[in-house]
Parts: C-alpha cells; structure tokens; sequence
C-alpha cells in the first residue's frame, strides 16, 4: 500500500490497473487474495474510488491512495505449520485476530 500526497495542482494522473474485480485465486484449498484499490483523498475531505483504468485531474493537498492485490494462499488455511504460525505473531506478521480467525490458532 502506498499513499501520495501531492504538492502542486494540476497534476495528470494516469492509472492502469488490473485485480480490481477479482480476488487473486488461492491453491490447494487456500484463501483468494486481496483486490487491488485506488483511492483520491481530496483536500476538502471528500474521497472517491478511482476504476482501474483512467486519468485523473490532482490538486496540491490531494492524496492518492493504491492497495495493490495480494497474492491468493497456498494449502488450507487451518494446516498451516503452528511453529511458523507463532514466530509471525510474535514478529508482527500477522495479528493475533488473523491467526485465530484465518488459522484457527487458539495459542
């Protein structure tokens, strides 16, 4: 995920995206991904989302925001290898919630 701000105004902004329909598919039993979304924060507090495809007028203050898909699993959520599971929770990997209701870790 990133978030531009940006400085001046008119700026062109030209986007060209793809997974904002769909979900990137898991394997072997595993979960789909995330989609991709865009997002313009305009300095008056509004917020609008932005089609994979397009071009878009910025002014200073301005913030465009893009979440680029993630991949889709692979293998069942609940065989994952618990060992591995608790090093990412302490890590900060993943959260305690995704472990318990992705997982099913019950720690």
């Amino acid at each position: 995920r990133k978030r531009y701000r940006v400085l001046v105004d008119d700026v062109l902004l030209s986007t060209n995206g793809d997974r904002h329909q769909s979900e990137p598919w898991g394997l072997s039993g595993g979960a789909p991904g995330s989609r991709t979304a865009y997002v313009i924060h305009r300095r008056d507090g509004s917020a609008e989302k932005v089609d994979a495809s397009g071009m878009h007028q910025l002014n200073a203050g301005d913030e465009f925001d893009m979440t680029i898909s993630g991949g889709g699993g692979w293998g069942k959520p609940e065989d994952r290898d618990r060992d591995v599971l608790k090093a990412e929770i302490r890590n900060g990997v993943i959260s305690d919630e995704v472990a318990r209701d992705v997982y099913g870790y019950k720690g």
